[in-house]
């Protein structure tokens, strides 16, 4: 019984690896990278796709709070942006923690996190 199930288990266990896999084989994620990371005063925000994409690229606040869109539109290829720390309003943002979201078509979303030291 136990063979039985650490066999089902480990079956498990591997059919979730490979789908993993295959997901990330199949996404138009090529890069996603922010630099420096943490940050001061500004940071980069690379993108690169594997086919051409239509994107968004959000930063949230901490409690989920939209601070500023950096980019919505069509990316052939790889894009290189910069964040000054500026909200929407002109704000210089304090110190935190912050999300970069990034929006593909609106069906495939990745998330990274940014550290403002200063």
């Amino acid at each position: 019984m136990k063979k039985t199930m650490l066999t089902l288990a480990l079956v498990a266990v591997l059919i979730m690896i490979a789908g993993a896999a295959y997901a990330l084989r199949n996404s138009p994620i090529r890069v996603f990278d922010i630099t420096p990371n943490p940050m001061d005063k500004e940071c980069s925000i690379t993108v690169g796709v594997t086919t051409p994409q239509n994107i968004t690229i959000q930063i949230k606040a901490k409690d989920d709070e939209l601070v500023r869109e950096i980019y919505s539109g069509p990316v052939y290829k790889d894009i290189s942006l910069t964040w000054n720390r500026y909200d929407y309003l002109g704000n210089f943002v304090p110190a935190g923690d912050y999300t970069v979201i990034l929006s593909f078509d609106s069906r495939f979303t990745s998330l990274k996190k940014t550290l403002i030291l200063k």
